[in-house]
C-alpha cells in the first residue's frame, strides 16, 4: 500500500508543480515580505478546523482550497475516477 501511495502522490505533485508558473524575476530571498489576504487566511483556518477528504470532496468543495484553480479541481476529480483513490 505504501508504494502505491507514493506512486499516486508523485503525479499529483508533478501536476501541481507544472500548474504553478515560475517567474525568472521572482525574488526568493528571506527578506521578501509575504502578503496573504485575509480571505485566504480565513479559508485556510476553516480547512484546518474541518479538513476536506480529497477522496470524496466535490468540485465545489475543492474550489474552496486557496490557489486550486478550476482546472486543477477537475484534474483531481478525473484522477480519482481513474485511480479509485488518493493517499492523503
Amino acid at each position: 500500500m505504501k508504494n502505491r501511495c507514493s506512486f499516486i502522490l508523485f503525479p499529483l505533485s508533478f501536476i501541481l508543480l507544472l500548474s504553478t508558473p515560475l517567474l525568472a524575476s521572482e525574488d526568493f530571498s528571506l527578506e521578501q515580505e509575504i502578503s496573504i489576504s485575509l480571505e485566504v487566511l480565513e479559508s485556510l483556518a476553516k480547512l484546518k478546523e474541518d479538513p476536506l477528504d480529497i477522496n470524496s470532496a466535490t468540485y465545489d468543495e475543492l474550489l474552496l482550497i486557496p490557489y486550486l484553480s478550476p482546472v486543477l479541481c477537475m484534474r483531481i476529480i478525473h484522477y480519482r475516477k481513474k485511480h479509485s483513490f488518493m493517499c492523503t
